[in-house]
């Protein structure tokens, strides 16, 4: 997460991030537009510099982004936590 802050996220929105229980650059990915608006001081123009900036750092992980969009598709539909994908690795 801290290496958002080499891309310029604000040190205060990571760790809003953080209390907010998002601890990998995975797990914002993964997270519903509404789940991370719903951080009390993200606004809109922050979470789309946050989410291209955590796109940019795992630009070169395996998982592609066709899955990470059926997993915010399926986490929509089912309100279910996906622990396993919270990790970081598949």
């Amino acid at each position: 997460m801290d290496k958002l802050q080499t891309l310029g996220i604000n040190v205060s929105d990571i760790q809003k991030l953080k209390n907010a229980g998002f601890c990998t650059v995975l797990s914002v990915l993964q997270a519903t537009k509404k789940e991370l608006m719903n951080i009390k001081g993200i606004t809109e123009g922050k979470l789309e510099k946050i989410q291209t900036s955590a796109s940019e750092l795992e630009k070169d992980k395996v998982i592609h982004p066709f899955i990470l969009k059926l997993i915010q598709i399926f986490r929509l539909a089912s309100n279910l936590p996906l622990m396993f994908w919270k990790r970081g690795k598949i």
